[in-house]
C-alpha cells in the first residue's frame, strides 16, 4: 500500500485561481487540458519545494501549481514553468504578477520535449503534469538538469487515454517508466498519495 500523505488544509490563498480552471475548460471546450492539481498536492508539493533554490515546472496551465511551488522555494529561489498553450501561459503570466510572484518565475512558451533539451540548470525540485509519454521522452534530460539529492515528482497516474503516437495507454507508458526507475541504482521512488497519486523519485547525492 502506497503511504498516505495527508495535511491539515488551511485556507487556500490561490483558490481563487485553483476555481478559474472549471470555468475556463467550460469555455474553451473538451479539448481544453487545464486541469488544477488538488489543495492537498499543491501544499506537497510546496513543501517539497523549500530548501530547492530552484524549481522546474513542466505543465503550467493557468498557474495554481506554480503559485504554490514559488511559495515554498521563497524569495531567494526560482521557478521555470513550461506551458505548450499560448493561451495559457498567457492567463498564467496574469496571475504570477497579481500574486507579487512574477520575479520568481519565469514562463517557457512551447513543446516540452522542445522546450526541456534547451534549458540548462541545477534543479532542487522537477515536477511534471504532463502525460507519461512525455514524462518517458523527457526523461534522459530531466536527469541532466536534476542535482544530486534532488527530487521529480510525476503526476497523473489515473489516465488511461491511448496515444495516438505508440497505441500504449499512459497506465502503460507510466509502467514502463516505473520499471526503468526500478533498474537505476542511482535512484529512489516511492508512491505517494496526496489528494490523487503521485511518484516521487529522488535522485543520490
Amino acid at each position: 500500500m502506497a503511504p498516505r500523505f495527508t495535511l491539515l488544509l488551511t485556507n487556500d490563498p490561490f483558490g481563487e485561481v485553483r476555481s478559474a480552471y472549471e470555468a475556463h475548460r467550460a469555455e474553451h471546450g473538451r479539448e481544453c487540458g487545464a486541469y488544477a492539481v488538488s489543495h492537498e498536492k499543491a501544499l506537497f508539493l510546496s513543501a517539497l519545494a523549500v530548501g530547492a533554490g530552484r524549481v522546474l515546472e513542466i505543465g503550467t496551465a493557468l498557474g495554481y501549481s506554480t503559485l504554490w511551488l514559488a511559495h515554498g522555494v521563497g524569495e531567494g529561489g526560482r521557478v521555470d514553468t513550461v506551458e505548450r498553450e499560448q493561451r495559457h501561459a498567457k492567463l498564467a503570466k496574469k496571475q504570477f504578477e497579481k500574486y507579487g510572484v512574477s520575479e520568481q518565475v519565469s514562463v517557457c512558451v512551447g513543446d516540452a520535449i522542445e522546450v526541456v533539451p534547451k534549458l540548462e540548470g541545477d534543479y532542487g525540485l522537477i515536477f511534471l503534469d504532463v502525460d507519461w509519454h512525455t514524462n518517458s521522452a523527457l526523461w534522459l534530460q530531466l536527469m541532466r538538469l536534476l542535482r544530486p539529492g534532488g527530487s521529480v515528482v510525476l503526476s497523473n497516474l489515473w489516465i488511461v487515454d491511448e496515444d495516438e503516437r505508440s497505441g500504449t495507454t499512459e497506465r502503460q507508458a507510466a509502467r514502463a517508466l516505473i520499471r526503468q526507475l526500478q533498474s537505476d541504482p542511482n535512484l529512489a521512488y516511492s508512491a505517494v498519495s496526496a489528494g490523487s497519486p503521485l511518484v516521487l523519485v529522488s535522485k543520490r547525492g
